[in-house]
């Protein structure tokens, strides 16, 4: 149980990370 726990936090954190690039990656675009 706590490896699928382990698990589901691990793809949030790099879903989180995939999030914040591409948001950063369209800030920067849109402040050009």
């Amino acid at each position: 149980m706590k490896e699928s726990i382990v698990q589901a936090i691990g793809v949030v954190v790099v879903l989180a990370t995939i999030a914040l690039t591409i948001a950063a990656i369209i800030y920067e675009f849109t402040a050009m």
